[in-house]
């Protein structure tokens, strides 16, 4: 009866049918939830003795049936058979539900269960369920710190075997897996089914938060964890804490000083390859991310991120030191270096020194003499584009910025920062040749001036020469 074909005994209990009787009493022991069969070596108990028996060939490590096709070996005649369809290349299992096709049956009744909302598997450690036995059993691994797969080439420790696999392929090249969409490879074929749903514009996975919709479970979890102020994966280097593992993990690199990803267009190097990619956008020129607000554009989506919260009034970061707020976490960490006496950065044509690296390459555009913005209004030019922007308030006219002492109204809020120092009496800044104070550096480097014999300040008119800006500008009502 076993090789006419028919399969005349039918499961009651689900329907699929058997050559002999045998093996429809095999199965029917499936549906049960008694293990009577049990496992002497790790205590695992088994519904049919033939499946503890299989089970026993994998702790006795022996694995006598090898495949043709590329050698890879296993315990058991039914793995080798299921292990050779990769190779054919048919697929004869379609789910009825989406069209699907796979190989083994295993593979369809796997996929199946993900149409399914039906989640049956608890874990017993933190009530998460799941869809089928081994998602739990995966799942179960996280809670434990027991890694037992050790990765022959750096020597990292995977919980799992799956892990392990696929971190190996980490520190291979070879990218088999290609997107017929545009033709960009990956190293694994899940790698490739996450990527490929960056070409739809399906949106299946909503936050239950806020309402906000993604193509991929991950980006979807990963969105959550911005809603949780839960922060358990603290550094040990600094004590800084992070909502995610990955986020420690890509933190930790940037005490390590280390910075194996270089830029092929400017040598510039990077602690991640994640920086590098951020920054290999600035060289292409596209801009892809657009502010709905004020039509600036952007190369990535995080600094149009950052970018938005100016529009906004809210401010959440504050200073530790002197309370003032924020609206952005980098303006606050940039605002904090000014009460630090320490000025790391320095310019190597002038000796200033400056806190942040952003700040010195700003000064050094003055000792190129290049100014790129150009003013529409009166042609002025500026090397910075933030310059051009204080400048061009000049010419609006418009006073937004008023004293609550005096009520005085300036342009900018510059402009009213420098004007209060004047109202609280406090000269911080002292002149080296005489010890004169001045409220603001702008205050005392115009004054500086005076000690000097450079007169750079030439009159248009007369040709006569001075030496502030101030003294030329009275200078010029005498011709009108």
């Amino acid at each position: 009866m076993t090789h006419s074909g028919v399969k005349d005994h039918e499961c009651e209990e689900c329907g699929k049918k058997f050559n002999t009787k045998t093996a429809l009493t095999t199965h029917i022991c499936t549906h049960s939830s008694v293990r009577n069969h049990e496992c002497q070596e790790c205590g695992k108990k088994f519904t049919t003795k033939g499946n503890l028996n299989a089970h026993i060939l994998f702790h006795s490590g022996v694995k006598n049936y090898e495949c043709e096709e590329c050698g890879k070996k296993y315990t058991t005649k039914s793995n080798l058979k299921t292990h050779t369809l990769i190779h054919s290349g048919v697929k004869n299992y379609e789910c009825e539900e989406c069209g699907k096709k796979f190989k083994t049956k295993a593979e369809l009744n796997f996929h199946t269960r993900r149409h399914s909302q039906v989640r049956n598997h608890e874990c017993q450690k933190c009530r998460k369920k799941f869809k089928t036995k081994a998602e739990l059993t995966r799942h179960t691994l996280t809670h434990s710190s027991v890694k037992n797969h050790e990765c022959q080439e750096c020597g990292k420790k995977i919980k799992t075997k799956a892990g392990l696999n696929r971190h190996i392929l980490r520190h291979s090249i070879i990218k088999n897996c290609e997107c017929e969409e545009c033709g960009k490879k990956f190293k694994t074929k899940a790698e490739l089914t996450k990527h490929t749903f960056r070409h739809s514009a399906v949106k299946n996975f909503e936050c239950e938060e806020c309402g906000k919709k993604f193509k991929t479970k991950d980006e979807l979890t990963k969105h959550t964890l911005g809603h949780s102020h839960v922060k358990n994966h603290e550094c040990k280097e600094c004590g800084k804490k992070y909502r995610t593992k990955y986020h420690l993990t890509r933190h930790i690199l940037t005490h390590s000083g280390v910075k194996n990803e270089e830029c092929q267009e400017c040598g510039k190097k990077f602690t991640t390859k994640n920086g590098l990619l951020h920054h290999t956008l600035l060289h292409s020129g596209v801009k892809n991310y657009e502010c709905d607000e004020c039509g600036r554009k952007f190369a990535c989506k995080a600094n149009l991120n950052s970018h938005t919260v100016t529009h906004s009034d809210v401010k959440n970061y504050e200073c530790d030191e002197c309370g003032k707020k924020f609206k952005t976490k980098n303006g606050v960490k940039l605002h904090i270096l000014r009460h630090i006496s320490v000025k790391n950065y320095e310019c190597e044509e002038c000796g200033k020194k400056f806190h942040t690296v952003s700040e010195l390459i700003r000064h050094t555009l003055i000792h190129s003499g290049v100014r790129n913005h150009e003013c529409k209004e009166c042609g002025r030019k500026f090397t910075l584009k933030s310059n051009l922007n204080r400048h061009t308030l000049i010419h609006s006219g418009v006073k937004n910025h008023e004293c609550q002492e005096c009520g005085k109204k300036f342009k900018t809020k510059g402009d009213l920062t420098l004007h209060t120092l004047r109202h609280s009496g406090v000269r911080n800044h002292e002149c080296e040749e005489c010890g004169k104070r001045f409220p603001t550096s702008k205050a005392l480097n115009s004054h500086t001036f005076r000690h000097s014999d450079l007169r750079k300040f030439k009159c248009d008119v007369c040709g006569k020469c001075f030496k502030t800006k101030g003294d030329i500008a009275s200078h010029m009502k005498i011709h009108f």
